[in-house]
């Protein structure tokens, strides 16, 4: 096991001087490994653990800026901490050293609490910083190990849920033929719907661990979007009809071929109607869609707009998150676990585009969604839009 005492490598090419570092760096209470010269340092680097180095600038054949380059060739900053020491002061000697990554610097002759404050300071940011690493990887690995985990168990889900759907819809079928009490064909509604939801639900979660782990797949090809809007259309008439929901449908022209993912395209307006007509009743719903030539290339424009009760100011930034609730869930009855927006979000991005949001508490909402009709390899943030400004 490594010892917990830190290890000190300095560097001089003067005995007396590195007899001096070396007995001060001692009394701070830290194990010195000593070296002569810079070849020697660096064999040293490559034998032995080493948590900070001290480093005179000024040395025969190989000076401390040298050392310096090769030694960030194999450790970054945040590995091993060089301190240079220099004899004298010179800015543009500090900015080169600085420039490559030096992580500090000390005149000789030094003050030796001032070594020993900025030799504490480095090596209790270097302890501070890799603990935040490791924890970071640990978690990370957790990540994917749940995500996984998830993952399986959705798979696995699925299927059941598969069966209870279609063994539902036979039963439904046999007893409207046998004039069965319209009770147990209601029951069997009910048992559909609800296993029609369980399922809508493992599949956003499939999705999510899909965005988590990494590993979510978009599928391009040419896609006519004028056909693929208006199946959207008729296919969301239903769903604006269980509150009594007024839907209009604005396709301006012909908006041509795109190529981009038909299914997640679609995912992203389905997710969006559906949240309208959650929270809308006895309201309307519109859907426009157009295209814009832009500097970046054409563009698909997509809005939802609602008159439903709308997101408060301070709600709005949790829409995009996942598992969030706006409202409060005693007083709306939507059914709702918070992963649709989040999952539309990131399908957005992932097909190079942005969404964003307008809205008011009971005044309706606003969500518009602009995506490339060529797919671009870059990042795209989440643009979030409150009263108009982005």
């Amino acid at each position: 096991m490594r010892e917990t005492t830190p290890r000190v490598l300095v560097v001089d090419d003067t005995p007396i001087n590195l007899e001096l570092v070396a007995t001060a760096v001692r009394s701070f209470g830290y194990h010195v490994i000593e070296a002569h010269n810079g070849i020697e340092a660096l064999e040293l680097l490559g034998q032995q653990n080493v948590d900070l180095v001290l480093l005179d600038y000024l040395m025969p054949d190989m000076s401390g800026l040298e050392v310096l380059k090769e030694i960030r060739k194999h450790y970054s900053a945040l590995d091993l901490p060089v301190i240079i020491v220099t004899g004298f002061y010179d800015a543009n000697i500090i900015v080169e050293a600085l420039q490559n990554e030096a992580t500090d610097y000390i005149n000789k002759p030094f003050e030796y609490e001032v070594l020993k404050a900025r030799m504490q300071v480095h090596l209790h940011k270097k302890a501070v910083e890799q603990q935040l690493l490791q924890a970071k990887i640990r978690a990370e690995e957790v990540n994917r190990a749940k995500s996984n985990f998830v993952s399986f168990v959705s798979h696995e889900i699925r299927t059941p849920i598969s069966s209870i759907i279609g063994f539902s819809s036979l039963l439904q079928h046999a007893l409207q033929g046998a004039n069965a009490p319209a009770q147990h064909i209601e029951h069997l509604s009910r048992i559909k719907a609800a296993g029609e939801r369980l399922l809508k639900i493992t599949h956003d979660i499939l999705d999510l661990t899909q965005v988590e782990s990494g590993r979510l797949q978009l599928n391009y090809s040419d896609v006519r979007l004028n056909e693929l809007i208006n199946a959207i259309c008729t296919d969301s008439e239903p769903l604006m009809a269980v509150n009594n929901n007024q839907f209009r449908a604005d396709i301006k022209g012909n908006l041509g071929i795109m190529h981009t993912d038909a299914t997640r395209l679609r995912q992203i307006i389905d997710n969006l109607l559906s949240n309208a007509a959650k929270y809308t009743n006895n309201g309307a719903i519109s859907l426009s869609v157009s295209s814009h030539d832009t500097a970046d290339g054409k563009q698909l424009q997509i809005d939802v707009w609602d008159t439903g009760i709308g997101i408060a100011r301070d709600k709005i930034k949790q829409l995009f998150k996942e598992f969030s609730q706006t409202h409060d869930p005693l007083t709306i009855t939507a059914n709702s676990i918070g992963l649709g927006l989040m999952i539309t979000r990131q399908l957005c991005e992932h097909m190079g585009g942005t969404i964003a949001v307008e809205s008011n508490q009971d005044s309706g909402t606003t969500f518009s969604v602009h995506i490339p009709y060529q797919p671009i390899l870059k990042e795209h943030k989440t643009q979030q839009t409150i009263d108009g400004t982005v």
